[in-house]
């Protein structure tokens, strides 16, 4: 579910699903740290989240062509949930269209 969040002091955002794509999970992340000063996102993922969410996209959308995009959408983000060796900061931004970055410093990849 996303809300809408007006505040720049948020420190913690916790996706306790998996988002419906990267723009939403993109959306929701970047509700932490609007002020600049240091906060943390984190995304809980299993592959039952990605059953459900299928499952779920499956019945709410009638237009195949749409019903296509939006599966497509949600395997882009479980294959960015199931990534273990690139940088998530660089899997988003190329993703969005601007050039690849090889080390943020501080994604779960990079910190380990």
């Amino acid at each position: 579910m996303v809300c809408g969040i007006d505040r720049d002091d948020v420190r913690f955002v916790i996706n306790a699903d998996i988002p419906n794509s990267l723009e939403e999970f993109s959306q929701m992340s970047g509700r932490a740290s609007r002020d600049g000063a240091p906060a943390q996102s984190y995304l809980l993922y299993s592959d039952k989240d990605y059953s459900k969410a299928s499952w779920l996209v499956s019945k709410s959308i009638t237009n195949p062509e749409r019903l296509t995009i939006n599966l497509r959408k949600l395997q882009t983000m479980k294959s960015f949930c199931l990534s273990t060796t690139i940088c998530r900061r660089s899997l988003l931004v190329t993703y969005f269209g601007d050039p690849e970055i090889k080390y943020c410093g501080n994604c779960d990849i990079c910190k380990t």
